[in-house]
C-alpha cells in the first residue's frame, strides 16, 4: 500500500487507503532492510492496529523468534475473533 502512494496511483479518497481489520504489525527493531520508523508509519493506514517491536531481532522474525511470533499472532486472532 505504500508503494501505492509513493508512486502516485490514481485513487478516489483517502479512505481508499485504510486498513479496516485489526491489524497486528510484528517487527524487528534491528531490521535493515525495512528501518522500524516504517512499522510506526504503517500504523497511520490503520483503523484498528497495534505494532510489537521485537528486540534484538532483524528482517526474518519468524525464523528467529518464531515461538513468539506464533503466540502474539494467535492471541491477535483470539482477539478479533468472532467465534469464542
Amino acid at each position: 500500500y505504500r508503494d501505492g502512494i509513493r508512486f502516485g496511483l490514481p485513487r478516489q479518497t483517502d479512505k481508499e487507503w485504510r486498513v479496516a481489520t485489526p491489524t497486528l504489525i510484528i517487527w524487528g527493531e534491528d531490521d535493515v532492510f525495512l528501518l522500524p520508523e516504517m512499522a510506526q508509519e504503517s500504523l497511520e493506514y490503520c483503523d484498528n492496529s497495534h505494532c510489537l517491536l521485537l528486540r534484538g531481532v532483524s528482517h526474518w522474525i519468524q525464523h528467529e523468534e518464531p515461538e513468539q511470533v506464533s503466540r502474539e499472532m494467535i492471541l491477535h486472532f483470539q482477539r478479533y475473533s468472532a467465534f469464542p
